[in-house]
């Protein structure tokens, strides 16, 4: 009969001393890095509807321990392609856990309730494989393959999806409950996890290797989406049909005039606002005032979010809108939300609701989820021919702080004033936003100096189309 090795506590082990030193090292991280952080996490899982003709609006829940028949059940949610990939990445890190005896053997770590450890499991997991670091902090030999950060990103992408939508845990952070004194929440979506990562990155990125954020999107880019999403024929409601078996689907019928209004207010309070989408996705009315400007009898609108990620406790700063010119229709605010009131007639309650099958939007004052919008930009990118794999929710933050900065003009501080940044320019979280090598290129190398070069598109303010103004 086999004796059973003793459980490893990874805290006190030396053996996992280079664990904590990881994910202790993150002097020069600031809280709204790990929070952005955790934003781009969630938008790398991707995860798409269900079948059943809502948009990310069902829990599964599974009875069984039998994982691949969860899997199989639940990869209607994903790619078959990206469903099996998990189910590798899930095993790897059973076996892993088991092998360095964290875990009882007939115990697994994927379950609907973790280990008070789990985040630091999937530390050493993660760290096992991409970092140059052992486990006991001792640095790794030179001939050991590493693994990429591409790669620590599909790793927890699959710790994320297996304790988000196999155990029903959705993508809530992993915190100490108050009223249980237990961690609840997804383990993958935690600070801990959040800042070895971040940490990995920045080590990364100083050998050599380039990560990619999620591309910005431009004011081009919302302007082909808006003017798109504005055709007559997307106006009227459609009557419900049974589908024939067999027949076509017409891509563009995967939103009607609802979602689309929806989506196109959404953009421009994003892009304008830098908000991310969990704070977008809370607006309620109740948080927007319409007044009439005393100088120019204009509307504007002001928006009082009741909190921010960096701010939990209120003291945030009103968002004022201006109507804008005509060339800026695509992200004028008070036109989108204008537009919205009008098809939905709504006036109290969270401005964005779940959208259902036919357009329609959820009776009770539930609040859309994240992964619901997502879905949404990504099948509205694919309606105008763009591939949608490089954008995110975070792309609207990083893309209205270049649209700001380089057609707008605003200095680094009127920047960092209006989006809620630190203005302490010893860590510039905020030049993350502003340069990436996924974004798209701003002018054609042949162009740098090429002086008679044709113009720029007219300043709808100055006049001006020259590439200096």
């Amino acid at each position: 009969m086999s004796v059973q090795s003793p459980i490893t506590n990874i805290s006190v082990d030396d053996a996992f001393a280079g664990v904590h030193q990881m994910i202790n090292d993150s002097n020069s991280l600031q809280p709204a890095d790990i929070i952005d952080d955790l934003e781009e996490a969630k938008d790398h899982v991707g995860f798409n509807a269900e079948e059943d003709g809502t948009m990310g609006d069902t829990r599964l829940s599974f009875n069984g321990d039998d994982l691949k028949a969860s899997l199989k059940e639940i990869s209607k949610g994903v790619s078959e392609k990206t469903a099996a990939e998990y189910k590798r990445l899930i095993n790897q890190c059973d076996n892993f856990v088991h092998k360095h005896n964290m875990l009882p053997q007939n115990s697994t770590l994927f379950s609907d309730k973790p280990h008070p450890q789990t985040a630091e499991f999937l530390v050493a997991w993660i760290m096992n494989s991409c970092d140059e670091v052992n486990l006991d902090g001792t640095p790794k030999e030179i001939s050991l393959v590493r693994h990429k950060y591409g790669h620590a990103q599909k790793m927890r992408a699959a710790a994320m999806f297996a304790f988000g939508r196999l155990h029903g845990l959705g993508t809530v952070m992993w915190h100490r409950s108050e009223v249980t004194g237990k961690m609840t929440g997804n383990p993958a979506s935690s600070e801990t996890v959040s800042t070895y990562m971040l940490s990995l990155r920045r080590r990364k990125t100083l050998k050599g290797e380039t990560s990619n954020s999620a591309r910005a999107v431009t004011s081009a880019l919302l302007s082909k989406l808006y003017h798109f999403n504005c055709q007559p024929q997307f106006q009227e409601p459609k009557m419900p049909e049974r589908s024939k078996q067999g027949a076509p689907r017409v891509p563009t019928d995967w939103a009607g005039p609802r979602a689309r209004a929806l989506i196109n207010l959404g953009y421009a309070l994003a892009f304008c606002g830098l908000l991310r989408v969990d704070e977008l996705m809370h607006i309620q009315c109740q948080d927007i005032e319409l007044q009439k400007d005393p100088n120019t009898q204009k509307y504007k609108i002001t928006l009082r979010l009741p909190f921010r990620k960096t701010a939990q406790f209120g003291d945030v700063q009103p968002f004022v809108w201006h109507e804008l010119p005509d060339a800026y229709a695509h992200i004028c605010v008070i036109r989108a939300l204008a537009q919205w009131i009008n098809i939905t007639k709504m006036h109290s309650g969270y401005l964005f609701r779940k959208i259902r099958a036919n357009d329609r939007i959820a009776e009770g004052n539930e609040p859309m989820e994240s992964d619901q919008f997502l879905e949404m930009f990504r099948n509205n990118l694919l309606d105008i021919g763009v591939d949608h794999a490089p954008y995110g929710t975070h792309s609207f933050r990083r893309g209205g702080c270049q649209f700001l900065s380089t057609e707008l003009r605003w200095s680094l501080r009127q920047i960092c004033e209006w989006g809620g940044w630190s203005m302490e320019y010893t860590n510039l979280t905020i030049v993350k936003y502003l340069i990436s090598s996924n974004d798209n290129p701003t002018m054609s190398r042949d162009d740098f100096f090429n002086l008679e070069r044709k113009p720029a598109v007219v300043c709808p303010m100055c006049g001006r189309s020259c590439h200096c103004a």
